[in-house]
């Protein structure tokens, strides 16, 4: 929802502001950058100051910023606050989904993990159902949301949440840049913990951009298309998690996954070239971009069992999927800006092989 406020009425906050398009571009993305930079430190002051600690903490932050964006301050405030709200984001995207993992069976990672994946999806479904009611009351209005949004779940967390559920290494580690930089190389030195955030890149590098460059492709289609995508790619991020419930092992599900994917975008090319209708073509291609989201979040508790491995997994997937976020957008725009409907569609196909590459070549090396 941090994204989303923005993202729905980025045009009429664009207006209020009178600010360029590459301003409100840094308005959108700025949340994400503290994750491309620092996602790979959270691990560090995790393990210093505890889960539960540092969630509270960004909770409230989040809760704060978002109260603070309801008066709609000048832009280099504003630009400010959304810096800040991307350090409130990045240990919430970090400790969260770690204690939800901690908090059930083991068998029941994958599928929870799954659940967790679909945050974006529930989010711009939630705010596009309430748009009509929301934007007649002015911009203000999603901020309002969020704030109060922020808010319940802060006072819901502190009732419902009063024990941390993992303890913490003893003793506990020092904050230091050499500590820093012996948690990036035990991030990045493993591939238990970075396998699926190689694979995440290449997901979040296309569903961002293609939210923003497939109105371009046969046209922008239905008014029902674009509300109706993000909530077709929650029907494949619980499929990934059914898929695990009946036995299929996480690796499994993810190249299934980016196999269907590409299958998936050989079809919308070939009915594009027929010049043919693309709105349910469109629509599978989103099922298996969501079904890329769950199989990956899957394979965390998969590959690392342990729960300050798998924080240092979702720390590599916060930081390369900022950074997937943050390259997939411009390379698909100059990809349209040169080869038009072509390049997007090629673009599309080249991302679900690479990420076939990916999982099937290193899981092979794992289970060896």
């Amino acid at each position: 929802m941090q994204f989303a406020k923005v993202s729905l009425p980025i045009d009429e906050l664009q207006t209020y502001y009178d600010a360029s398009l590459s301003e409100m571009g840094l308005v959108l993305s700025w949340v994400g950058v503290c994750g491309m930079v620092f996602a790979a430190c959270v691990s560090v002051f995790i393990n210093r100051f505890g889960y539960r600690r540092l969630l509270f903490l960004a909770m409230f932050l989040a809760t704060v910023l978002a109260w603070v964006q309801v008066l709609l301050p000048p832009m280099p405030l504003l630009l400010a606050t959304r810096l800040i709200e991307g350090v409130s984001h990045l240990i919430i995207v970090v400790t969260a989904p770690t204690l939800m993992a901690a908090a059930c069976r083991a068998d029941q990672r994958s599928m929870v993990m799954s659940l967790w994946g679909t945050f974006f999806g529930v989010t711009f479904s939630l705010l596009g159902a309430l748009s009509p009611w929301l934007m007649p009351m002015g911009v203000t209005s999603f901020f309002v949301f969020h704030a109060l949004w922020m808010l319940v779940m802060l006072v819901l967390l502190a009732l419902m949440f009063r024990t941390d559920l993992i303890a913490l290494p003893h003793p506990r580690p020092q904050i230091s840049i050499k500590n820093i930089i012996e948690q990036h190389v035990q991030i990045y030195g493993q591939m238990r913990t970075v396998l699926p955030s190689l694979c995440f890149i290449t997901y979040t590098a296309l569903y961002v951009a293609l939210l923003t460059f497939f109105p371009k492709v046969g046209g922008a289609g239905p008014d029902w298309l674009r509300a109706a995508l993000p909530l077709v790619s929650l029907a494949g991020a619980f499929g990934a998690g059914a898929l695990v419930q009946k036995g299929l092992k996480p690796t499994q599900t993810t190249v299934v996954a980016f196999g269907s994917a590409l299958v998936a975008f050989l079809v919308l090319a070939v009915a594009c070239q027929q010049g043919l209708e693309l709105s349910w073509f469109k629509v599978a291609t989103f099922f298996t971009l969501g079904l890329m989201q769950g199989a990956i979040y899957g394979m965390i508790p998969y590959l690392a069992t342990q729960p300050a491995q798998q924080a240092q997994s979702i720390s590599a997937i916060a930081q390369l999927g900022n950074l997937g976020s943050t390259i997939g957008p411009p390379l698909f725009g100059i990809a349209f800006g040169t080869w038009g409907t072509t390049g997007i569609l090629g673009l599309s196909l080249l991302m679900p092989v690479i990420g076939l590459f990916l999982i099937v070549y290193f899981s092979r090396k794992l289970d060896n």
